[in-house]
């Protein structure tokens, strides 16, 4: 079943080329997440919307290996084209767009498990992913991520076409988690509101809107009965 998904973030803290440009911006930094963290001084950017990048990845690829700064890439109005990669090696990155203007600044991608990539190896489920974030510390706000024609993103014998969010944690130990918070949800078909990659998954969607695609199970443990012990969503 094809799926057009369209995800406006409004505040996303996680597991996303052509008109536009994008600002780096650096600022001091500590060990969790603030409000302050989506924030931009409009005062300091470029008033003629000249950037850094005219494309996300292209921002993201300045960001030094192992920064310990916060580091806020503006996104201006625009359709980026493209697939966005934030290694383990780049923390606190954080994509922000204007909040009023949400729907104009869009990242669009439309991988399929079956795609190869440019050495004819299949991509998978894993490497589909329009915004993809191994990263630490990273938040987003005032953007939509688009993911045009999704396939499928879960297993195909429950009968729904994908999931919104897979957040992979093994152990009682880790400090990771996605947060959806303030965002809308919308499209066509049959989705997941998540599945539980991992033994501790953990997915939290707070004050967001969902149009009425989202599955009555609402969530798919893998078959995996004992998820149900430890995850959280």
């Amino acid at each position: 079943m094809n799926l057009r998904n369209f995800i406006d973030i409004l505040s996303l803290i996680i597991f996303f080329l052509f008109l536009g440009n994008t600002r780096v911006i650096l600022a001091s930094t500590q060990r969790y997440i603030t409000w302050d963290d989506i924030k931009v001084d409009y005062n300091s950017l470029d008033q003629n919307g000249n950037g850094d990048s005219v494309t996300v990845q292209g921002a993201v690829d300045m960001v030094p290996l192992h920064n310990s700064q916060r580091v806020r890439i503006f996104i201006r109005p625009g359709t980026y084209r493209e697939k966005v990669f934030i290694p383990a090696s780049k923390p606190f990155i954080s994509l922000i767009g204007n909040e009023n203007q949400a729907r104009r600044i869009i990242i669009t991608g439309n991988s399929k498990a079956s795609d190869k990539d440019k050495y004819g190896n299949v991509l998978g489920t894993y490497n589909t992913a329009t915004v993809a974030v191994e990263s630490d510390y990273f938040c987003a706000t005032g953007i939509t991520i688009e993911g045009c024609d999704l396939y499928s993103v879960a297993e195909d014998n429950i009968g729904i076409s994908g999931a919104i969010a897979a957040q992979q944690r093994n152990s009682a130990d880790e400090d990771t988690g996605f947060s959806f918070i303030d965002c809308k949800i919308s499209g066509s078909g049959s989705i997941l509101l998540g599945r539980a990659w991992g033994e501790y998954s953990r997915i939290i969607y707070s004050n967001c809107y969902f149009d009425g695609l989202i599955s009555p199970e609402g969530w798919f443990d893998w078959n995996q009965l004992s998820r149900r012990k430890h995850a959280v969503f």
